[in-house]
């Protein structure tokens, strides 16, 4: 009887090793575009080299087993001819290609990491002006229990919710631990490694981009903004040519906004409604934004509250603080309860969210700055993060007049200047010659105050050297005031005679900017943060941390905080210090946004130049008030109001709005009109 002969354990596997060469044969000469030709040179492999050599061969070969499974390029490209047939203690071909020299330069590409490790100085400059590039692949490969990488972990969410790029995605070692991935990345971005590379490739950056020339730019971007504005110009034109030429009134059979028959003035204000779409993208690209409120009656006795937004433009450069005007709300109830019941409903009208206020400023009124029932405490109970700052200018009026208050021949003095009482007296020139003193410094400190783009520091600063002028000025300046008086009483042969001691009395004022200076004082300008040592260091961001915390939401990560600005105190000497003037705040800004690699320093920057220094801007509202409602035009409706003082305050922006759609919309609407003639 005849038995089934079975194939030997030799026989199986070399049976087995014959399939699997015969699956691998195709590609077999694939891939050889990739390296150059080189000599052979027999070699003899290592035993660590040979064991690596078959790990990553068998795992090639396990890929071909599975029907549905894709060869992974990487593994793919690693495959030569060679090592298909290596059997241990065997020689092989020697191929050397960590050397980017010897790569074919049509395939070599330099943001490849395996090819980093021969990379000369030249390359490392290139790389960094590149910067890293990342792939969008939408599936990434998947492990045996289906996991894999995702394009998630290409941003950083801060603690505020805010998604920032994260600019380290590579490592010396690898890692395919997917479950945990999250985790190790945020081990690695907190490790003294990270943080030294990060500065090192920072410090390059800042070398590579400090060598090129801006004025080729700033060429190139005047001759856009030339060309820009003679084509608005050109539309300008025609737009007042069709309007001549159909001799078309302003008016129609209505003068409300939105609605059919309203005339050709408002459908045109209609068409260019896009300003205040213009200035909502620029206030959310912010995030956050402070808010300028104040009051006052218009011609035809009703209350209107100006809501004046002021926000950091971070996307233009240079980086700019700016002060929007959004509209005039018509308030019945001048309460606390009730003008911050109307700020609610304009916030959420206009779709910004009232958590990230970050700053209110009103003036003085108690409905406004109410400790209990005013709109600041209102708005402090629902964000304790909406700073309040009271408008420098008003404290500022109220110091002046305090200070005359206090003085009996400062009641004098002004009593004379409303009578026009008893010029000749030697009370009165002396007066006149101190109040002068006095008045000189404190109107240049009030017009500084009312710029737009006025920062914390600088408010702070003036108010410390205006106070500084006092007390030299009460110490020396009635002696020097007493001197050009005597002058001046002798010119005018008065009697130069003052027996009266004065009195003096000081209120403290501007204690709420002292509060701020506490919390972000470090922060004002660059040699502050360059003189904190590390302990000093985690004191203010500690402090700054709690100002900037309600509940779980927190607007900065205070570990990353403390390592961004370690980093930034090594960077910033090298740079601050080349220029003439000192770089404050706003220098620090541009700084950290052209890096791009410290958001939390970003954030926190953001945020004090947000915070409001004065209402200047709501009070000029209110003379575009005064100008567009007239005592001649009292029943204009409040849409109406709100379109032309839009218009007419943020006239920058309407300049700059492409009006090319407007002009075609205008010209089709007249164009059939005149057909139906």
């Amino acid at each position: 009887m005849f038995t089934t002969k079975y194939p030997s354990g030799n026989d199986k596997r070399k049976r087995k090793k014959e399939e699997e060469e015969e699956k691998i044969k195709p590609l077999k000469g694939s891939l050889q575009k990739l390296w150059k030709k080189t000599k052979q040179s027999d070699v003899p492999i290592e035993k660590d080299e040979s064991e690596i050599v078959e790990k990553e061969v068998s795992q090639v070969q396990s890929t071909f087993t599975q029907e549905h499974e894709v060869v992974d390029e990487e593994c793919a490209n690693e495959i030569t001819e060679q090592e298909t047939e290596v059997i241990e203690n065997e020689v092989i071909e020697n191929r050397e290609y960590t050397n980017p020299s010897e790569f074919v330069p049509l395939s070599w590409n330099i943001c490849d990491p395996r090819v980093w490790d021969g990379l000369d100085s030249n390359m490392r400059d290139l790389l960094v002006e590149k910067g890293p590039i990342k792939e969008n692949i939408v599936i990434f490969p998947k492990d045996k229990c289906s996991r894999g990488f995702s394009t998630y972990y290409y941003d950083q969410k801060l603690r505020n919710g805010e998604l920032v790029d994260r600019k380290c995605n590579l490592a010396s070692v690898g890692v395919d631990d997917w479950v945990h991935l999250g985790e190790k990345l945020k081990q690695h971005e907190d490790s003294l490694e990270h943080l030294t590379n990060l500065k090192a490739w920072a410090e390059l950056q800042v070398r590579l981009k400090t060598n090129q020339t801006i004025d080729k730019e700033l060429q190139e971007q005047i001759k856009k903004d030339t060309e820009h504005w003679r084509h608005v110009m050109i539309r300008i034109i025609a737009v007042v040519k069709r309007l001549a030429m159909n001799n078309l009134a302003f008016r129609g059979e209505n003068e409300k906004i939105f609605e059919d028959s309203n005339g050709n003035f408002l459908g045109f204000l209609e068409s260019i409604a896009d300003v205040k779409s213009v200035i909502l993208k620029k206030i959310k690209e912010a995030k956050y934004f402070s808010v300028i409120l104040d009051c006052t009656p218009d011609a035809s006795r009703m209350e209107q509250m100006t809501l004046v937004i002021r926000c950091v433009d971070v996307v233009s450069y240079p980086v700019k603080i700016e002060e929007y005007f959004l509209e005039f709300l018509n308030v019945e109830n001048t309460s606390g309860l009730g003008l911050f019941g109307e700020l609610e409903i304009a916030l959420k009208s206009l779709d910004l969210n009232i958590n990230d206020v970050r700053g209110q400023g009103y003036d003085n009124g108690s409905n406004m700055r109410g400790k209990h029932q005013g709109v600041q405490k209102r708005l402090l109970d629902v964000n304790p993060r909406a700073f309040y700052m009271p408008c420098g200018c008003h404290s500022l009026n109220l110091v002046l007049s305090d200070m005359a208050n206090s003085c009996v021949k400062g009641k004098s003095f002004f009593g004379a200047c409303q009578a026009l009482y008893n010029f000749s007296s030697f009370e009165f020139i002396l007066s006149l010659v101190i109040w002068h003193d006095i008045l000189h410094k404190i109107n240049l400190v009030s017009k500084n105050l009312q710029y737009e783009d006025m920062r914390l520091d600088v408010a702070i600063t003036n108010f410390k050297g205006l106070v500084s002028f006092f007390e030299k000025y009460r110490e020396n300046g009635f002696t020097s005031a007493m001197i050009d008086a005597k002058e001046l009483a002798n010119e005018m042969d008065v009697e130069p005679v003052f027996l009266i001691k004065r009195r003096i009395k000081r209120n403290k004022q501007f204690e709420q900017m002292e509060l701020f200076e506490s919390v972000f004082g470090f922060l004002f300008d660059a040699a502050r943060l360059i003189s904190l040592d590390d302990e000093g260091l985690k004191t203010c961001c500690l402090k700054l941390d709690k100002s900037l915390t309600h509940g779980d939401a927190c607007d900065i990560d205070v570990k990353r905080l403390l390592s961004e600005l370690q980093i930034l105190q090594e960077m910033l000497p090298s740079v601050a210090y080349e220029c003439e003037i000192p770089w404050n705040s706003l220098k620090v800004l541009e700084f950290v946004k052209k890096m791009d690699m410290f958001p939390n320093i970003l954030m926190a920057y953001r945020i004090l130049l947000t915070i409001p220094i004065t209402v200047a801007s709501a009070e000029r509202s209110f003379s575009k008030l005064k100008l567009i409602k007239s005592y001649l035009r009292t029943s204009m409706t409040q849409d109406r109001l709100n379109g032309l003082a839009i218009l007419s305050i943020e006239k920058n922006i309407l300049k700059s709005i492409d009006v090319e759609h407007i002009i075609d919309d205008f010209a089709s609407k007249n164009a059939r009109r005149g057909h139906f003639k």
